[in-house]
């Protein structure tokens, strides 16, 4: 257990930040316990040296002269720094712990009690040259995460909470453990692991969907590899099936308008051009500028004069003008104004309700990236939860009169 010495900074007025404080330590582990086997005295030895603010590494085992076994505990920043030709080396920004610290001590193995021993020597190799420990969460033998934290980690991460929520219960809960966030990244990724059990992440994402009994077609190409994916909840299809006219709307009405989000194309033009330009006011003025009056021409004149002006002013950049009539206005008839007002849109040029589902499903996740059964799960809790919507609308309509 570590004392109080890594309750707070005060700790660090007792040393100097450019050395040791000349105390020997030596007098720590100087005992006549006979110890069971090398690992005990190892784990003893080290439940003395945290509290001080130290750490310890084990050398090779060696043998004396008449074939008795002994190791050295060292401090973890014993070894001497090694030149370096920083000409040649890969990564010039890496830095050592090591300092040269002279401290040390000796495990052995006494065959006459048939058992380990330590001996620690009150002279220079029972002090320091360096400041102590003052915060653990820096180090890995006197920080991570107990047995006890780990199950909450587990329980909290099925339950879809983010790492860094579930770093502040473990803080709250487990003030010993001194964790950081790479504790609890390792420790879902081994939870991950385990419930893969040893299965790739393809094989887990498609035993997912099975086990939950969706409905799933899949498309590979000739070695195997995924390449499509379509799933549907199986709640899902049943609501359909209850409700068939949701999606009959473009049998009943073939003739439909089809109109693009306004909001989406802006976006994708403005990173187009940003990233070409790579700075971002080009793109927002390209956007704001010739683009936007290209998009809100009233009249087809209108609209061919302002095109033609867009052209004039960006015409040394003939890939902005490319992308724009390739990608873009190719299909100008399903968002610029002049085309978009001849149909009754009551001024829903941008797929709000799309988006808020959008939105929805992007709060379950944690970043961008993911595995494809990480995001699996997010995603069929998320529809779990708008399932548990539904049916709650669905029996207030029914229960409720008036």
């Amino acid at each position: 257990m570590v004392d109080s010495k890594f309750s707070g900074v005060s700790s660090m007025d007792s040393e100097s930040e450019n050395g040791g404080d000349g105390v020997n330590y030596s007098g720590h582990f100087q005992i006549d316990t006979v110890f069971p086997s090398y690992d005990a005295t190892v784990e003893w030895a080290k439940e003395i040296a945290r509290p001080i603010g130290c750490i310890f590494v084990s050398s090779s085992y060696k043998k004396t002269t008449d074939g008795r076994l002994y190791r050295y505990l060292a401090c973890n920043r014993g070894r001497k720094k090694r030149p370096r030709d920083l000409e040649n080396v890969i990564r010039k920004d890496t830095k050592t712990k090591s300092v040269g610290c002279p401290f040390y001590i000796k495990i052995y193995y006494k065959k006459s009690t048939d058992g380990w021993r330590i001996c620690a020597k009150n002279d220079v190799t029972g002090t320091h040259n360096h400041p102590f420990i003052v915060y653990p969460e820096g180090h890995r033998q006197i920080s991570g995460l107990s047995p006890g934290a780990k199950q909450v980690v587990r329980n909290l991460t099925r339950s879809k909470v983010a790492p860094r929520n579930i770093m502040a219960t473990i803080i709250e809960q487990f003030t010993e453990d001194h964790p950081n966030i790479r504790h609890i990244y390792n420790c879902t990724s081994d939870i991950r692991m385990e419930d893969s059990e040893g299965k790739g992440v393809v094989q887990q994402f498609l035993h997912l969907a099975r086990e939950s009994h969706y409905i799933y077609w899949v498309m590979t190409d000739d070695i195997g590899v995924l390449h499509h994916a379509f799933m549907v909840h199986p709640i899902t299809c049943n609501l359909l099936r209850t409700y068939p006219y949701v999606i009959a709307l473009k049998a009943e009405f073939p003739h439909t308008a089809h109109l693009l989000c306004r909001w989406h194309i802006n976006k994708d033009v403005e990173a187009y051009v940003t990233g070409l330009f790579k700075e971002r006011t080009v793109g927002a003025k390209f956007k704001n500028g010739r683009w936007k009056r290209v998009m809100d021409a009233a009249f087809e004149p209108e609209y061919e004069l302002a095109l033609q002006r867009l052209k004039t002013s960006w015409g040394r950049y003939p890939k902005v003008v490319d992308y724009v009539e390739s990608t873009w206005l190719s299909q100008k008839e399903k968002f610029v104004t002049c085309w978009t007002n001849k149909v009754m849109h009551y001024g829903n040029v941008s797929t709000c309700r799309v988006e808020s589902q959008h939105s929805a499903v992007k709060s379950w996740m944690e970043s961008s990236t993911g595995f494809l059964d990480t995001v699996w799960a997010r995603v069929h809790c998320q529809i779990g939860n708008q399932i548990v919507g539904i049916r709650n609308a669905l029996e207030a309509s029914r229960s409720k009169v008036g």
